[in-house]
């Protein structure tokens, strides 16, 4: 099962949230003990903390840091900015009054690499730091996998459990995607073609997802795909039509569409069902996961933020969240902070989609729903081409 392969990730994630749940920054200090320490010398181990506070410092820019004392700290400390040609960049690292100041960026980065190679002493440092409602309240998020279980098998979503869940509608999948990458002139989407045409738009095909490059590799010859999808004739998106003495296919779009939404102001957001479930929910219990991540991340890509002062972003979040009862602005301040001083390889994180297992908790169901995250709110060309460049599909509107 792939909830089986994935269950570290699960584990790293739910790690991830907890940091934002209780978002003081003492769980990161105790992190990088592990992250930046320097290996004992003769005398031992730093007899002190190696991260002795996560502070702003406007001298250096936006943004938090980790401060590190420089007799604490190892190499690790020392962070370049990524660059195209993969050298080292700028020296992001700064340097005051005999400590390191660490992007708390690559803390994120660091944490999740090393929690993904050493999980289990990651679990232990985790586990002796803990609190009692930290505790409480990752044992909660874990105890949600067999929901989410039950959620994806109730909703037909088979890929999220099962790697080799329907073949059948695997294949009409990586066809369509096929057909939207060839040009137009030789396949196109609602049209009837030769079993030869759609052989050729698959052999052309070039995807990044691994499943879909094991459903292109089994796609042999002409007449094996002829073969597949006739014994697909049933499905919603296929129709087969007798072309004299061969078969002529068509591949039509998902019958799922989405509606656009104007967003004018951040409260526009719940116009959006999961949006609205959250903001219900949020009336009844303060942020779990990555509620306050999602707000961050949407409200950064919106076209009315695009070029907006960090501050501007922050006093208006800080004013939607205020609503709700457990409202705490020195918290609230410091985490949306801390989002938005996250970088993945230097690129601005995308806002959630619809299939995120944490929006998911939200969802009224993707097949009821008019709309789309990445689909239905003003989002800029940048997001769409950041899009692209992971990788990402059409499938996820």
């Amino acid at each position: 099962m792939q909830v089986l392969y994935d269950i570290r990730e699960l584990y790293v994630n739910n790690l991830a949230s907890l940091l934002r749940e209780f978002g003081d920054g003492s769980l990161q200090q105790d992190i990088a003990e592990v992250l930046y320490a320097k290996d004992p010398g003769e005398d031992g181990p730093h007899p002190g903390r190696v991260c002795t506070g996560i502070k702003e410092m406007p001298e250096f820019g936006d943004g938090l840091y980790l401060e590190i004392p420089m007799a604490a700290a190892s190499r690790k400390c020392l962070v370049h900015a990524d660059t195209e040609t993969g050298e080292a960049g700028e020296l992001l690292t700064r340097v005051k009054n005999n400590c390191l100041y660490v992007p708390v960026g690559d803390f994120d980065t660091k944490y999740r690499e090393y929690a993904r190679r050493a999980f289990k002493k990651l679990l232990r440092v985790q586990e002796e730091n803990l609190s009692e409602d930290q505790l409480t309240w990752l044992t909660t998020n874990e105890s949600a996998i067999t929901e989410r279980i039950d959620r994806f098998i109730e909703t037909g979503h088979h890929e999220r459990i099962w790697r080799d869940w329907n073949p059948g509608e695997r294949t009409i999948r990586v066809l369509r995607d096929a057909i939207r990458d060839a040009p137009d002139e030789v396949v196109s989407l609602g049209e009837f073609h030769s079993a030869k045409e759609l052989f050729e738009a698959v052999e052309a095909y070039d995807p990044e997802a691994g499943w879909k490059r094991d459903v292109c590799n089994r796609i042999s010859s002409p007449r094996s795909l002829g073969n597949l999808l006739a014994s697909q004739r049933d499905h919603r998106n296929l129709t087969i039509r007798q072309h004299g003495n061969t078969n002529h296919y068509r591949i039509q779009e998902s019958s799922r569409g989405v509606q656009p939404l104007d967003v004018e102001a951040i409260e526009d957001l719940f116009e959006l069902p999961c949006m609205a479930n959250m903001a219900e929910r949020l009336h009844e219990k303060k942020p779990v996961r990555k509620d306050l991540y999602n707000f961050a991340r949407m409200v950064m890509w919106l076209p009315q933020y695009q070029d907006s002062e960090l501050e501007t972003i922050v006093t208006d979040l800080k004013d939607v969240f205020s609503r709700w009862p457990w409202y705490d602005e020195q918290v609230t301040d410091y985490q949306i902070r801390y989002e938005f001083s996250n970088t993945i390889w230097g690129d601005t994180p995308l806002p959630m989609n619809c299939d995120n297992d944490d929006i998911q908790r939200y969802c009224i169901g993707q097949e009821q729903c008019p709309y789309s995250i990445w689909g239905s709110l003003p989002f800029p060309d940048e997001m769409y081409d950041q899009l692209d460049k992971d990788g990402s599909t059409g499938e996820e509107f």
